[in-house]
């Protein structure tokens, strides 16, 4: 059994300053710290003196610092001097030697030689002869880097992995260095791929054919071309593209290569995006910033319109005889297209009037969401469900119809071009043969001029009284003083 260690060292005593060094000699899987014991140096041996040669004696021991070192020989040049100088002959003396190590013996057996060194190099003298004769700087490789310095070809490589679980196509950038023949290869991640950001697949070296067998080489760049598939550490990447860089490259070594294959790239899902219903809480723009792909909610952009509102009174459209005559003021404000209804208070009416209907949205007030209410919605005459009421709108003021007329775009029964030529379409024939002049006489008070009461009147005799928006815009269009002329009235139908 080992159950103890056999330190062999060397004692260096240098003659010129009395001083000593200690080395232990090395090794190979040893389990020791091995190397220099201790650095040179003179070494005290009492408080009055240091050791000195004589007390260094083969056969005999010696103590360093409280280490015994037991001397069992020395070398050739050693004992010479000490015959000559001291002459003293350690060399008659009886060494037994290095006692035996059961390590060293047990590494013997197991045909380990301890007489060679492992892991360095065995004829370093090779090295220094070339030295000698002018070999002090590696060249190899000069010519390859003075030719191809900073000249990279780059190719695109795909590696098809879809036949084992989970896998899928990947791309890959392949550049090989010309100064060096080295590569090196880099993933290509698209957007939202899941792979972790680290695109270096192969760091920049020299790629070899085959991992297990050396012997076959390294890749050259004449052995990349498009369509080849190459294995490179066992995975197999398919060439399929390269730049114009590379292309010209091997053009000029007289073969150029394959025509490029296109990626094949899989259709991206088309996703839309699907707006939840809106659950009431809060106003629909809020609950919209929730649903645009963003954690971080702003407030919701406002679309803004013209500071005004719009105002128009109506009634209930219902068979209740008690809500057949109340009266509302439907307010539309341009600024937020929001909606509000107020219902006049009316003494002895037995209903409290007041706010009918709080201020909100216009879109949220509409029962089907593909009639949703507008300023377009309303007009004189025209009938508007909001809230789940029915409201007719029966007038509104001077302010609603000059920006209804300013923006007849939008209100098609405030554009008076358009009212006079659909009332000179309906009229036809009546306003030639004298009828329509003969229905304005009657109804005129003085034959020349017709009011707002009798142009209304006149309207309803030939059926052009609904809707009543147009009826406003005719008389608007021929006011002068709060009364129509007859004959401009003949005259703008006839020429319409």
């Amino acid at each position: 059994m080992e159950n103890f260690r056999v330190h062999k060292c060397d004692i260096f005593y240098y003659t010129e300053d009395d001083s000593i060094e200690i080395t232990e000699r090395k090794f190979e899987n040893s389990g020791m710290p091995q190397g220099n014991f201790m650095k040179r140096q003179q070494v005290p041996k009492d408080e009055d003196s240091f050791y000195g040669l004589n007390d260094i004696v083969v056969g005999d021991t010696v103590v360093f610092y409280g280490r015994t070192f037991e001397v069992v020989g020395a070398n050739s040049e050693t004992k010479a001097y000490l015959v000559e100088v001291l002459g003293r002959d350690d060399g008659e003396r009886n060494c037994s030697g290095f006692p035996e190590d059961m390590y060293e013996v047990d590494r013997t057996a197991n045909t380990w030689d301890p007489n060679l060194r492992y892991g360095v190099k065995k004829n370093p003298t090779s090295t220094f002869a070339e030295a000698m004769l002018g070999k002090t700087v590696n060249n190899t490789g000069r010519a390859g880097f003075l030719q191809y310095d900073r000249k990279v070809l780059r190719f695109v490589c795909i590696w098809d992995d879809r036949e084992s679980l989970y896998g899928d196509v990947q791309q890959f950038k392949l550049h090989y260095f010309l100064a060096d023949d080295t590569i090196e290869v880099l993933a290509v991640h698209g957007q939202n791929s899941g792979r972790d950001p680290a695109p270096l697949l192969v760091k920049r070296s020299k790629v070899p054919k085959d991992i297990k067998d050396e012997s076959r080489g390294t890749y050259h760049w004449s052995d990349l071309d498009i369509g080849k598939v190459l294995p490179i550490y066992n995975r197999p990447l398919v060439f399929v593209d390269a730049d114009e860089t590379t292309q010209a490259f091997y053009e000029k070594q007289g073969r150029p290569l394959a025509p490029s294959e296109p990626l094949e790239e899989d259709e991206a899902p088309a996703l839309a995006r699907e707006v939840p219903p809106y659950t009431g809480f809060g106003s629909e723009e809020d609950s919209l910033t929730s649903c645009v792909g963003s954690l971080v909610q702003k407030p919701p952009r406002k679309v803004h319109g013209e500071n005004k509102s719009l105002r128009f009174l109506s009634r209930f459209v219902t068979e209740k005889t008690e809500d057949a005559e109340r009266e509302f003021v439907i307010t539309y404000y341009l600024n937020d297209r929001t909606l509000a209804v107020h219902e006049p208070p009316k003494r002895n009416s037995g209903i409290v009037g007041g706010q009918f209907l709080r201020r909100l949205p216009a879109k949220q007030l509409s029962e089907d969401a593909t009639d949703v209410i507008t300023e377009s919605s309303f007009h004189v005459g025209a009938t508007v469900a909001i809230g789940g009421h029915l409201f007719a709108i029966t007038d509104t003021d001077s302010v609603t119809l000059d920006y209804m007329e300013d923006n007849s775009f939008k209100f098609p029964y405030s554009d008076y071009p358009r009212m006079v030529e659909r009332t000179a379409k309906v009229l036809g024939d009546v306003t030639e043969d004298g009828s329509f002049a003969k229905a304005c006489m009657e109804l005129s008070s003085d034959g020349e001029v017709l009011n707002a009461e009798a142009f209304k009147r006149l309207m309803e005799y030939f059926d052009l009284a609904t809707p009543e928006q147009q009826c406003i815009t005719l008389f608007r269009g021929l006011n002068n003083g709060g009364v129509v002329s007859i004959d401009r009235l003949t005259e703008e139908l006839t020429r319409g």
